[in-house]
């Protein structure tokens, strides 16, 4: 869509995420926003809703990440000692019969951090294929096979929502909040 629009995407989310994404129309932009991500002057705020009950209110996920050497697949992350650094708060929205809504804000930028994060905290993010148990089923899901999913979640689409970026403008640096708000397959996932 963004090459529809003549625009570039400022930063990525990643495929089956949904929610707020910056489109850049020049090369100051791309350059100031970049410089922005990469300074961590842009404040990221995600929704998910993730698996089982989760016990404590709010907590900080200070976990390292890197390339999974245990992986047949180039992208996906592990928590590793020898990761780079990547820390994320959690916390508590509502707690549902299966799953918990929680509000997620990445301090770091790490590539899948806060899928790889819950996952290592015991709480994957519902539906998600690739770190909520065994990649086969993400792999399957690639290769067009059929695999099973929650009620109303299509194959490839976990619940995982980026709701809000609080970003410096260009030019006046000003900061501005854009919001997203919660697409209703949140909704239709009660759990």
């Amino acid at each position: 869509i963004a090459s529809l629009l003549h625009k570039a995407p400022a930063h990525r989310l990643d495929f089956g995420t949904s929610g707020c994404l910056i489109l850049v129309h020049d090369t100051a932009a791309a350059q100031h926003f970049e410089s922005a991500f990469r300074e961590r002057r842009i404040a990221k705020e995600y929704v998910a809703i993730v698996t089982g009950s989760v016990d404590q209110d709010s907590f900080t996920i200070n976990a390292r990440i890197a390339l999974d050497p245990n992986s047949r697949l180039p992208h996906k992350v592990a928590i590793l000692s020898d990761g780079a650094e990547a820390i994320t708060e959690v916390e508590v929205i509502e707690r549902r019969a299966t799953t918990t809504l929680i509000r997620a804000r990445p301090q770091t930028g790490r590539r899948h951090q806060i899928r790889a994060h819950l996952a290592h905290a015991g709480h994957p993010i519902l539906g998600d294929l690739l770190y909520g148990g065994d990649e086969r089923h993400f792999i399957r899901w690639l290769q067009g096979q059929p695999v099973e999913m929650p009620a109303g979640i299509p194959a490839g689409r976990h619940l995982l929502h980026a709701k809000q970026l609080v970003l410096p403008q260009p030019h006046t640096n000003l900061a501005m909040t854009i919001e997203a708000p919660l697409p209703d397959d949140f909704e239709r996932s009660e759990g």
